[in-house]
């Protein structure tokens, strides 16, 4: 029960300050990890899966990571 409110309060906390400051996605997991006093390892294990699918958006638009064919619908 624990595991899932810090999950939920982190996505909620990753969320707003990327919002709010108009960072990155990938800033505010680090800058919340920090926040909470560990790494972004163990930050990217509390993500939410909407969340995760941002993120990968967000690498690919910077050109991070490669990007995944799309149906021309």
């Amino acid at each position: 029960m624990i595991k899932d409110e810090i999950k939920n309060e982190f996505c909620i906390e990753v969320m707003e300050l990327a919002n709010k400051e108009s960072m990155t996605y990938m800033d505010s997991v680090i800058h919340i990890s920090d926040r909470y006093g560990f790494g972004p390892e163990l930050g990217a294990k509390f993500l939410s899966k909407p969340l995760i699918e941002k993120i990968r958006i967000e690498g690919e638009d910077l050109n991070l990571l490669p990007r995944k064919s799309k149906l021309p619908f």
